[in-house]
């Protein structure tokens, strides 16, 4: 047998915690034989809704590092898509994961260069904390004067900010402070 992978759909950018990623395969059976029990492993990144679609019929999912797609059988020359779908949990904790797979069938392989794909890179979307501080009044206070310090929080970019913390420091003397969010 010969089996053949390769990309069909992979991430062109990005992708923030909380996402769906879709991710496409072709496998092809370059040979004049059947290939039996063809699996596709990958390494993928924590996938909550872990799923796989093929046009072989059912895909069994094997959980483990890689994760294993058992499709079935392929006929002699004909070809198959393997779709691979989850969404990034909300707890990563790395910037970026690799993604690569490979083909395999019970049989001898004639041709082992063309069973995996060449390793992607899925980089996951930064947080972009950004904080405004205004003070009113802005000229200076008399003893017992008041004022009103507004603070403002954003994220400005597409990435999950978790475990925010904001510190403000404050004058010594600071009296009958009262706070709201």
């Amino acid at each position: 047998t010969d089996v053949a992978l390769e990309w069909v759909q992979a991430p062109t950018e990005d992708i923030a915690q909380g996402q769906p990623l879709d991710l496409r395969f072709r496998v092809s059976n370059q040979s004049l034989v059947l290939a039996p029990d063809v699996i596709v492993s990958a390494e993928l990144p924590p996938l909550n809704d872990l799923a796989a679609t093929s046009d072989l019929g059912p895909v069994t999912i094997l959980p483990g590092d890689p994760v294993r797609f058992e499709l079935g059988d392929l006929p002699a020359g004909a070809s198959a898509t393997l779709e691979i779908s989850g969404t990034l949990p909300l707890d990563i904790d790395r910037a970026s994961y690799p993604l690569s797979a490979s083909a395999s069938t019970t049989w001898p392989d004639s041709d082992p260069d063309n069973n995996a794909v060449p390793r992607i890179w899925l980089d996951i979307a930064a947080a972009d904390l950004a904080l405004d501080l205004h003070i009113d009044p802005t000229t200076p206070l008399l003893p017992g004067g008041s004022f009103n310090l507004h603070l403002a929080y954003s994220n400005r970019d597409r990435g999950l900010a978790t475990g925010v913390v904001v510190t403000l420091t404050l004058p010594a003397g600071i009296q009958n402070l009262t706070w709201t969010a």
